[in-house]
């Protein structure tokens, strides 16, 4: 929490594990932690980059790449460069499990 905060983000009132921070251009860049997971937003590459160093002086951490799959959620993306949630998958095996498939 001290890290996040320490770099300029706010906690979300709605969701404690998420963290906001606005650039002086306006673009938002969004931290999303769970356990030992955390999810990194920005506008550019070069956001995420100096966060990821930041994070790195404080803890040991590797960069998985984009994500694909986040806390049972699908994560596809579009030629447009928008971005896709779904639980399929997860809606699927729980209608399994309960035999409602």
């Amino acid at each position: 929490h001290k890290v996040i905060t320490a770099a300029g983000f706010v906690v979300s009132e709605m969701d404690t594990c998420l963290f906001m921070r606005w650039s002086s251009e306006g673009k938002l860049t969004l931290v999303l932690i769970y356990v030992d997971d955390i999810l990194i937003a920005g506008a550019t590459e070069g956001v995420i980059a100096e966060l990821r160093e930041h994070i790195g002086q404080h803890f040991e951490m590797s960069c998985l790449g984009p994500v694909r799959r986040y806390l049972n959620v699908r994560v596809t993306y579009t030629v447009s460069v928008s971005v896709c949630l779904d639980q399929e998958e997860y809606t699927l095996d729980i209608l399994e499990r309960f035999a409602l498939h």
